[in-house]
């Protein structure tokens, strides 16, 4: 089984603070031989960056003078909303010579793999993606309300609504489940669901205390732990809605 695309055994904290990279590599396919001419036709619509690998639509960046920005590819055909600070754009597609190109004339956002220039009515702009801030909003804008996840081995649970998806053993397996429970233990700040499906019983205990990631010296909003198939996974967690 391939791994699973949106596997990813750490996310980025709630509030989603990205500090910028100091230092970025300039784009030298984007900029250092100018503006490459437009093609005669409209070719087919690139993938977002990426996407073939990893099959995420929805993609965080870290930009130099506007700071977070992100990037939705999964809600309209030939084009692309931005997510500035402060605004939101839908911006057509453009034929171009390389790279992913959207424009409306006022913004541009131009990407080649995981480099992108952002021009505003200020000026042009460098960004670079954050890769785990990109997995977190695309698993919002899926519908995703809580996201945990742990260490060796890797695994990653998705709770949506009345859905559950654990992936494991490092993003090679999925298990895709309906929540037939849901308790709070009382006199605690324990939740569990529970569920089974083709055979395997799952049980999601989402513990509201801090959870320390040593993996990533990080403090999360909660600690999770998945008991699955005989094994007991312990991870932390945070709720993305």
């Amino acid at each position: 089984m391939n791994k699973h695309p949106l596997f990813s055994s750490r996310t980025p904290s709630t509030g989603l603070l990205v500090s910028l990279m100091a230092g970025l590599l300039a784009i030298a396919s984007l900029s250092s031989c100018g503006q490459p001419e437009q093609a005669e036709e409209l070719p087919p619509a690139p993938p977002p960056p990426q996407e073939r690998s990893n099959k995420l639509q929805t993609f965080a960046w870290n930009c130099l003078t506007n700071g977070y920005v992100v990037t939705d590819y999964r809600q309209a055909d030939n084009a692309m909303w931005l997510f500035l600070p402060g605004s939101t754009t839908l911006l057509p597609r453009k034929a171009a010579a390389s790279g992913a190109k959207y424009s409306n004339g006022e913004f541009t956002f131009w990407s080649n793999a995981n480099e992108a220039i952002l021009t505003t009515p200020e000026g042009d702009d460098h960004c670079v993606e954050n890769r785990k801030a990109s997995i977190l909003e695309d698993a919002k804008l899926r519908g995703v309300d809580f996201r945990g996840f742990g260490n060796e081995p890797g695994w990653v649970l998705e709770i949506s609504a009345n859905q559950m998806v654990f992936i494991t053993n490092y993003g090679e397996d999925s298990y895709e489940f309906t929540v037939t429970g849901h308790e709070m233990e009382p006199g605690s700040r324990v939740v569990t669901y529970t569920s089974s499906a083709l055979g395997k019983d799952i049980a999601v205990k989402i513990i509201g205390d801090v959870c320390q990631d040593t993996m990533e010296d990080k403090a999360y909003e909660t600690g999770v732990e998945v008991e699955f198939d005989g094994n007991t996974y312990k991870g932390c967690g945070l709720g993305l809605h």
